[in-house]
């Protein structure tokens, strides 16, 4: 089996693995809150779940993917003969982190401005109803005159009617925010997520040797399956009644890698400069680092700060996220040996 097949096969099961570990926290809130009410206890665990998916976050930052930046640009200094001490690295972090902010900003102006927009129709069927509440009370005014005892049980009524369907639009005007901020979130989450695993993904693809390949391929796929789930949750607990952008983020989320993977391939078999290919992956690596922690500290564990439930099992539920991550990455770091140990081998 030649690299190019195996490339096909791996960018295949990293599609299967990431789509059925994203849509398992769907399928396991629809199971624990099946009308879209959670009770306490069920909140409780998804609010334990979702810090446990930051602690996935936090470690992958800084012990994968930032060690991960700093290798590749010691050797792009290298083939590059740069002689610099400027720090790149977090250079291209920050523009990183500026850039999904600015994303951000623009998704929630552009949903504030199509919100006024409905706002203002709102207002204008208010009036209308207003008016016609008005008309109908006048009507019912004149009447009373004649027949008082009688009519003064439909005011009372009608005047709790008016009550009640201002009481209704009021909470539907903020279950409609409620809705609009979870969907600005959820894009630049899946957004964000997204350039992480094109990145992985490309980091598979522009492997040429097969025990690299196969070795790459494990670990990312113990990897990318706790990334998944823990990505999943987050959108499901942002959109949870909104099926169809749940589907949809978590799909595009999935197609991610193996993307990734094939522009990878695309990049190991062009006829391009060492240089020019090791700067665009440093490039989009720096940023996707960045995007990767406005969402670990913003998106994820800011979120759970403010809305903690249950402090000290939550904080549990971060370091067990830490450590998991950390014991992925002492079996890698042991695979890389394995890797650097038959490459020698086979040079003597």
């Amino acid at each position: 089996m030649n690299e190019s097949t195996m490339q096909i096969i791996f960018a295949v099961a990293m599609f299967l693995t990431t789509t059925i570990a994203g849509f398992a926290p769907f399928k396991l809130m629809t199971m624990i809150a099946p009308n879209g009410v959670m009770n306490r206890r069920a909140s409780v665990i998804l609010s334990i779940m979702s810090c446990y998916a930051g602690g996935v976050f936090l470690a992958t930052c800084f012990l994968d993917t930032l060690p991960h930046l700093n290798e590749n640009f010691r050797k792009f200094k290298e083939t590059t003969s740069w002689d610099t001490t400027y720090p790149v690295p977090e250079f291209l972090i920050c523009v990183g982190i500026l850039s999904v902010y600015v994303l951000e900003e623009i998704f929630t102006w552009i949903f504030s401005k199509a919100k006024k927009n409905q706002t203002n129709m709102k207002e204008v069927e208010m009036s209308k109803l207003s008016k016609g509440k008005e008309i109908k009370l006048e009507n019912e005014m004149e009447s009373l005159r004649v027949y008082q005892a009688l009519e003064t049980k439909d005011v009372e009524c009608n005047g709790e009617i008016v009550d009640c369907d201002i009481e209704i639009i009021s909470r539907r005007s903020r279950s409609d925010s409620i809705r609009a901020s979870g969907i600005i979130h959820s894009i630049t989450f899946t957004i964000a997520m997204s350039f992480h695993s094109i990145l992985e993904g490309i980091a598979l693809g522009v492997q040429d040797e097969k025990f690299r390949m196969i070795t790459l391929f494990i670990s990312l796929l113990l990897h990318k399956g706790i990334e998944a789930f823990s990505v999943g949750l987050q959108i499901s607990r942002t959109v949870a009644q909104q099926v169809k952008i749940v589907i949809a983020t978590i799909t595009i989320y999935s197609l991610m890698t193996p993307i990734g993977s094939f522009a990878g391939l695309f990049l190991q078999c062009a006829n391009m400069n060492e240089s020019w290919r090791q700067g665009i992956i440093l490039i989009l690596e720096g940023l996707a680092i960045g995007t990767f922690i406005f969402v670990t500290f913003l998106e994820v564990l800011f979120e759970q700060r403010n809305d903690s439930k249950a402090v000290r099992e939550e904080i549990i539920a971060i370091t067990l996220g830490v450590l998991t991550i950390s014991g992925f990455q002492y079996f890698e770091g042991n695979f890389r040996a394995m890797d650097q140990n038959i490459n020698s081998d086979s040079v003597k």
